[in-house]
């Protein structure tokens, strides 16, 4: 209650006061706890920070363009806000529907992929200043809500991997996604163990009779 004694009933569900800037109220807000997953993205972190430092050291960078020094500043902010985003508190982000605020499980790791990614790029094809200067512009990117999420980009590609190698139709869900994905590699293991055992005959025709299981709306 106020000092009237009336209740602060506009007041907005996310308003967090705090009485001092190293409280542990403050600290828990700005690090929170991550409970089991902690071990797996220090993991990730020191990957992602290792891949970082690599690419953007000086021994890497001038050779690939010289006089960047501004992008490899630049570089160094994008990688600070990918890696706070991945050890402590994801921001919102646009192209995310979903009810919670925040990121959640392996969306977490979105932005420290996609500077991983770009900077992989750079360094197994040595392309020199396109993506030094895709790093940079990654927080306008990410800011327009124009990359996927890592959860939805790995949705996608086993997607297409269902559907392009396996004649599976598309999943509406993850659930169902990663259903049709485990019966497709079962039969994919069955047939082939019918081509050692039996014959190309009946691994064909093993073959054909799951392909249209697969491609039919048959699975739940």
């Amino acid at each position: 209650e106020t000092q009237g004694g009336a209740k602060r009933m506009f007041a907005e569900e996310d308003d967090v006061e705090f009485t001092g800037c190293c409280t542990p109220q403050a600290l828990t807000f700005i690090l929170p706890s991550r409970g089991w997953h902690t071990l797996p993205i220090g993991v990730l972190s020191g990957a992602f920070l290792a891949l970082s430092t690599h690419f953007l050291s000086p021994a890497v960078a001038a050779p690939a363009l010289p006089g960047g020094e501004g992008l490899a500043a630049v570089g160094w902010l994008v990688v600070c806000l990918a890696a706070y985003s991945l050890n402590a508190r994801p921001p919102p982000e646009l192209n995310s529907y979903r009810s919670e605020e925040a990121p959640q499980g392996l969306a977490c790791a979105s932005r420290a992929l996609h500077a991983a990614l770009v900077m992989l790029w750079g360094l197994l094809l040595g392309d020199g200043a396109p993506p030094r200067a895709l790093l940079a512009a990654l927080p306008l990117l990410w800011a327009a809500g124009t990359l996927p999420q890592a959860d939805v980009l790995l949705e996608y590609f086993l997607e297409q991997a269902l559907v392009h190698l396996h004649g599976g139709p598309c999943a509406a869900s993850p659930l169902r996604l990663g259903c049709l994905l485990a019966l497709a590699w079962v039969a994919l293991g069955a047939a082939w163990a019918l081509e050692e055992y039996a014959g190309r005959g009946a691994a064909l025709a093993w073959a054909a009779a799951c392909g249209f299981v697969l491609s039919g709306d048959l699975c739940p």
